[in-house]
This record gives structure tokens, C-alpha cells and sequence, in this order.
């Protein structure tokens, strides 16, 4: 027998060691009974003995396909994904295969949860709360800025904001579909390491500082809220010089947030979307129990202690020299793309699915409050509105103005965490790559086993907390949001710039840019064309905006 087959080793050995694509295939397929059209082992006689099938060579192509790999060993049973194919999938519906576990969640990585997060419902109910945060005080100003035409611009940025969205993790799914399939590199767990993958170290490293940037300056926005209104609200408790003394506080009760894993901060969402709703209501019924006269069309706005400056009560349908400032301050709205790759990985696997219908109804939630909002708000003050209309509902009527501050104060305990969580991750990220880098790293056990992925606490565990090691950290962290805040009280310019550059960046032109790069040549010239007017219209807009949120200041 050994004769007769030499060539045939010849054919095989070639194979395996020219051919690294077909290794794993050939050898996890003759173990499941399948035969593989493109290798020589599919020329074999189908009746060869054990013995000499391991003298042509398959025993050490087995050895090969199960040499243990550290970074599969973390996804979802990955290394034996060929096996479960079968041949038939693999010559003809791999893609199909590979894409149907995908959406299973088998596919991805990391390995989905078996049980405990959250469902689509819940995941709708978190994006809409990662939604409706800061940005929603200042669509009267918005509207004050650009007039009833801002109506639109809500409804064109909801449209387009929740296609980017789900462009992240059709692009996130493709990326691990790859990674799957050939086992090279890393699967992406991240928005930051997608860009990585797609556009490479470079577009990386830019979209992670843009990350930070954006989510440090929504927690920003949101002290920068409190340190200006507080004083308003408490008047006569608090000194108008209160600054340092309110972000002090509000860091403090804010700070054990920080500490929840991201699995856990879900929860919270529905907590959030009730304090919006009692801000929703307070602007809805101010008209009806406002304290005074309203102000008249063409008289001037009353000072309301924002800092801001008077104008005379007008009602335009459309005011083009306010149009940069009104897409800043909409588009900080919709700040929260960031977030979306780490809360659609808490999904079970029985749940992702479902995740294109769960961002429809979450960022559906979000328009819809957002346009009754910013309508009720305009109607009632017009061009006089405020920055933040917490001022607004306060001159109108203080017992609603301060049930109105009371639900944003509620809402920032769950906004702050989910922003926190991706700055974090982030600086931790690098802090261990640079330490994985030195020498000592390497010589100690996590080098030595080859670990090359942040053992991050956040992740790992059954307590819905972190561990108290990294805690100094994430104080400081805080604690350099509130120092921030306290420097630049301007709660309008701090919603409108993030919104014209970071989220413009984030969730309206990057998103497109890295769904092209990852799909490639499958993508038809409408994808390709959609795709191109919603960079463009993206970059305008960012020109325009960053522009006027300059001017704003003048």
C-alpha cells in the first residue's frame, strides 16, 4: 500500500503546508464524515483504514487544526466551526452558514451571554435612553435658532443616525464572519477596533480618540447642566459662584455608577426614560400653569439667569443663519453609536436576531420625543428659549422648573455610567498595550500564556459590580469631567460643538465609510451612492456647524 499511494502523500503534504486556508477544513471534515472538493484528500479512496490515513499525513493535519488558540478559546467555539459547517456548506453555503450563525450569535465575538442580558426589549428601551439624555434641554434653543424648519432636521437626523447605527453592527457581524472563517487576527469587540480592522491602525487610532473626546464631553454636557442651573433652581441656598461646589457633588453621587458592569446598566434605562418623561410633561404644561403673562410676539425675552442674551420673542418658520448651531445641538442627540457595539455584545444569543427591529423602535422612541419636545418648547418660548429650558420652565413656573431639574438630575444616573464605560474601556485598552510591550509584561505569566487582550474587570464576573481595583482610576477620571465643567459653564456651545464634530463624525460619517470598506465589492452603486450623500451631507454639516457653535460665542 505504501507504494501505490506515495504520489498521493506528495499531493497531501504540498497541500498542507502551501495551502494554510485548507488545513483546518480538510482535517475537521474527515473526522465528520464530509469530503472537501478543493483539497486532494477529496481524491482518497473513501475506504482507507485508519492507519493509512495517518501514514498519508492526516494525523499531523490534525494536530494542526487542534493546536489550541488563545484567541479563539475566548469566542464561541470558533476553532470547531469547519466541523459544524459540513462540506456541503463549505462548497456551496458557507456564507450562508456563517452568516446564519451570525445571527444566531454563534458567530461573533465575543461569545454572546447563554443567559441574563438583555432582552430586544430592553435593548430598544437602552438605546432610547442612551438617546434621550442632555440633548433633549436644548431642542427649544435649536428650534429658537433654525425655527419650525428644525422639525425636519430632527427627522432626517433620526432617519439617517439609526441606518448608521445599524450599519456598526452589520459591519461588526461581517468583520467576526471573516475572523470566523479564516481564524487570522482578532475578532473586533469594539468601535474603535472595527475601524482598526477595516481601515487600519490609523483609523483606529482616530476613531478612538473621537470616542473619548464625544463620551467625555456628554459627561461634560451633562455637569455643565447642573453647575448652570442648580444655582437657578436652589436660589437663595446656593451662591451664584457655586460651581466647583455643585460638580463636587454631583461627582461624588454619580461616582458609584461608574462601578456597575455594563451587563447591569440596562436596568436602569427604564429609570431614565421615566425622569424624560416627567421633563416632557413639564414643558407641556407650562403653558397652562405659567406664573404671569406669556411673552408677546416682538416683546423682549425676560431674563432668565442663564447668562445668555436678550432678543425679542419671534416664532420663524425657517431661519437659515441658525442652521449650523440647530444641527449641532440635534446631532449631540443622537450621541450614542459609541455605546451601541458594547451593549449589542451583552445581547443573548437568542436575542440578536432581533437587533435591526430593536434599534427601529429605540431610536422611533427618541424621534418621537424629541419632536413633541422640541414643538412644545418653541411654542411656548419661541426664540426667548434658553440654552438649557430647565431656565425656561423655571421663570415660567418654579414648582415645575424644579420637578423638571429633579428628572434630569435622575436621568444623568444613567447616561454618565454607559459614557464612562467607553472612555474607560478605552484608556485601559491602551494603558495595557503599552504595558504588554515592555519587557516585564513579557516575562511574567500573562506574557509567558500569551494573553493579548486587557483582562478587564468590567467584563468578567457574576457581581453586578467591578472590582475595586481599578477604583483611584475611574475617581480621577471623574473627577477631571467635573474640573472641566466647573472651567467653561456654557451648556449650549459644549452640545452644539460636540454635536457639529464628534457625533457628526461618530454617527453620521464614519459608520457609512466603514460599512463600504468592510462589504467591499458585494455592495451595488444605490448602497454605494446612499452611502456617499450621507458622507457629504455629514461633512457640510460639520463645516457648518462647528462654524456657527464658534460664532455663538461672539
Amino acid at each position: 500500500m505504501l507504494p501505490e499511494h506515495k504520489t498521493r502523500r506528495e499531493q497531501l503534504e504540498t497541500s498542507l503546508l502551501h495551502s494554510g486556508r485548507h488545513r483546518q477544513p480538510a482535517a475537521s471534515l474527515l473526522l465528520s464524515g464530509g469530503t472537501l472538493k478543493t483539497s486532494p484528500l477529496a481524491r482518497l479512496p473513501q475506504n482507507l483504514s485508519t492507519e493509512a490515513l495517518q501514514h498519508l499525513g492526516v494525523k499531523k493535519a490534525q494536530q494542526t487544526a487542534e493546536k489550541p488558540r488563545r484567541r479563539r478559546a475566548r469566542s464561541n467555539d470558533i476553532s470547531g466551526s469547519y466541523a459544524a459547517l459540513g462540506a456541503a456548506d463549505l462548497s456551496h453555503g458557507w456564507r450562508a452558514a456563517a452568516a446564519a450563525r451570525l445571527r444566531s450569535g454563534s458567530g461573533s465575538a465575543p461569545a454572546p451571554l447563554d443567559g441574563g442580558g438583555p432582552t430586544a426589549n430592553q435593548f430598544s428601551l437602552s438605546v432610547a435612553g442612551v438617546l434621550i439624555g442632555a440633548g433633549l434641554l436644548g431642542l427649544p434653543y435649536a428650534m429658537g435658532q433654525s425655527g419650525w424648519g428644525g422639525l425636519l432636521i430632527i427627522v432626517a437626523a433620526t432617519l439617517a443616525t439609526c441606518t448608521t447605527a445599524k450599519q456598526l453592527i452589520w459591519s461588526f457581524d461581517t468583520v467576526n464572519e471573516r475572523w470566523a472563517l479564516s481564524g487570522e487576527g482578532r475578532p473586533v469587540r469594539s468601535y474603535d477596533e472595527l475601524a482598526t480592522a477595516v481601515g487600519g491602525p490609523l483609523a483606529g487610532a482616530a476613531v478612538r480618540l473621537l470616542l473619548v473626546v464625544e463620551c467625555f464631553g456628554a459627561m461634560v454636557s451633562f455637569i455643565v447642566l447642573h453647575i448652570s442651573s442648580w444655582p437657578v433652581v436652589l436660589a437663595g441656598l446656593l451662591p451664584s459662584d457655586s460651581k466647583v461646589l455643585v460638580a463636587v457633588a454631583l461627582c461624588l453621587a454619580v461616582a458609584p455608577t461608574t462601578l456597575l458592569r455594563p451587563a447591569h446598566l440596562s436596568v436602569f434605562a427604564p429609570v431614565g426614560l421615566f425622569a424624560s418623561l416627567v421633563l416632557f410633561s413639564a414643558a407641556l404644561v407650562t403653558p397652562l400653569v405659567e406664573e404671569g403673562s406669556p411673552v408677546e410676539e416682538g416683546s423682549p425675552c425676560p431674563a432668565l439667569g442663564d447668562g445668555g442674551g436678550t432678543a425679542a420673542m419671534r416664532h420663524d418658520v425657517f431661519n437659515p443663519q441658525g442652521l449650523g448651531v440647530s444641527v449641532g445641538v440635534v446631532l449631540f442627540c443622537f450621541a450614542g453609536h459609541s455605546t451601541f457595539p458594547d451593549l449589542y455584545q451583552q445581547m443573548p444569543a437568542s436575542e440578536r436576531a432581533h437587533f435591526s427591529s430593536a434599534f427601529d423602535r429605540g431610536f422611533a422612541i427618541a424621534g418621537v420625543a424629541y419632536l413633541l419636545f422640541a414643538a412644545a418648547g418653541y411654542s411656548s418660548f419661541g426664540s426667548c428659549s434658553a440654552g438649557a429650558v430647565t431656565f425656561n420652565l423655571m421663570h415660567a413656573n418654579s414648582a415645575v422648573g424644579r420637578a423638571a431639574a429633579v428628572s434630569v438630575l435622575v436621568s444623568t444616573f444613567t447616561i454618565i455610567p454607559i459614557q464612562f464605560y467607553v472612555v474607560y474601556r478605552i484608556l485601559s485598552e491602551i494603558q495595557f498595550y503599552s504595558r504588554r510591550a515592555s519587557p516585564d509584561y513579557r516575562a511574567s505569566d500573562n506574557g509567558k500564556e500569551g494573553v493579548d487582550w486587557p483582562l478587564e474587570p468590567d467584563s468578567k464576573g457574576s457581581s453586578p459590580c467591578v472590582s475595586l481595583d481599578s477604583l483611584v482610576g475611574r475617581l480621577l477620571l471623574l473627577a477631571a469631567a467635573g474640573l472641566l465643567a466647573a472651567s467653561i459653564p456654557n451648556f449650549p456651545f459644549v452640545i452644539a460643538l460636540i454635536g457639529s464634530f464628534t457625533t457628526m463624525l461618530i454617527s453620521f460619517i464614519a459608520p457609512p465609510l466603514l460599512y463600504v470598506g468592510a462589504h467591499g465589492r458585494s455592495l451595488g452603486w444605490r448602497s454605494l451612492s446612499l452611502n456617499a450623500l450621507l458622507v457629504l451631507t455629514g461633512v457640510a454639516g460639520m463645516v457648518a456647524g462647528v462654524r456657527n457653535a464658534f460664532l455663538s460665542l461672539e
